[in-house]
């Protein structure tokens, strides 16, 4: 840092957070007196992130430190001391944001709870509440969807990822999703049925009473009256049914890669192994969602067949 000509100031700022981070690694070295820099891959680092947005660290301090550990691990590389840089196969961004979930137990709870309706909007909430959770849609993406979007037979949900039409993204639906869909086009059909169809939205998946289709603030409103506060009162979001999406599935053993893709984040790391393909994702998804076909009963997981589906 010094011979790049940087100030005393940022020199010590660096040192001081490369010394938070081999304090943190220290106590995960214990009892492995061969242990060194090569051992250290990117799940110390995430680690790291966690425990730096756990306690609080605002998000300018979290990224100076993270910036500071890529530059140390970069030129190291850069000198042959490692042959890989562990912060280069790391969503920073993601893992900050994942610390801020739901819990699985509660969640299930309420969703659960939010079963019993049968008007149409109850059968109508409870059918977003599953997909923001079983695919961790943004809430663009969610207000977006046609009823062109799904594929009931095949069990999937399309995404228009950008202006051509091939930037899309197929993600796999979970028993629980498919059901409440199920449920919910049944009462969509009933009660659009007597409206003029040129005063409404026909094409929209979710649509109000009359037929529109639903605002943002609208689905804001339903996620934060359905799911538990925090211990603050601060409402549920539909972004953290997202960040609940993909902590959920990491924890149950799903790669990073994979939720990366599920999630729409296209700029994966270099070196890091994309899903080739919607069985892959399917097989990956069955085995860690907790609201998949897996658990539910709704068809037998596929065969993994030679593919490395959990990482």
């Amino acid at each position: 840092m010094q011979a790049r000509g940087c100030a005393a100031n940022t020199v010590q700022a660096y040192r001081t957070d490369l010394s938070q981070f081999a304090l943190f690694l220290h106590p995960r070295m214990a009892g492995h007196p061969a242990w060194g820099l090569r051992d250290v891959g990117p799940d110390h680092v995430r680690q790291f992130i966690q425990d730096l947005t756990e306690r609080r660290r605002k998000p300018r301090t979290i990224a100076r430190k993270v910036a500071s550990v890529r530059s140390c691990f970069r030129f190291l590389r850069d000198e042959g001391v490692l042959d890989l840089n562990p912060i280069a196969y790391v969503n920073v961004e993601a893992v900050a944001n994942q610390t801020e979930t739901l819990r699985q137990d509660l969640l299930e709870e309420a969703l659960s709870e939010g079963a019993e309706g049968a008007d149409f909007r109850s059968v109508r909430d409870r059918a977003i509440l599953e997909i923001l959770y079983g695919s961790g849609l943004r809430l663009r993406e969610l207000v977006s969807l046609n009823l062109s979007s799904l594929n009931m037979e095949q069990k999937t949900l399309r995404l228009q990822d950008g202006a051509h039409a091939d930037d899309e993204r197929i993600l796999p639906l979970g028993s629980k999703a498919v059901a409440s869909l199920s449920r919910y086009l049944t009462r969509r059909a009933d009660q659009l049925v007597d409206r003029d169809i040129s005063q409404i939205d026909a094409g929209a998946l979710f649509v109000n009473d009359r037929g529109k289709r639903l605002h943002r603030r609208s689905v804001q409103r339903i996620v934060a009256r359905a799911l538990p506060a925090d211990g603050e009162g601060t409402p549920s979001t539909p972004q953290l049914l997202r960040s609940s999406f993909a902590t959920h599935l990491l924890e149950r053993g799903a790669s990073v890669s994979s939720v990366q893709a599920m999630l729409g984040q296209t700029s994966l790391p270099i070196g890091t192994r994309e899903p080739s393909s919607l069985q892959h994702l399917r097989i990956i998804y069955d085995r860690a969602h907790p609201r998949a076909f897996r658990e539910a009963g709704g068809g037998p997981t596929p065969d993994a067949g030679g593919v490395e589906a959990i990482e």
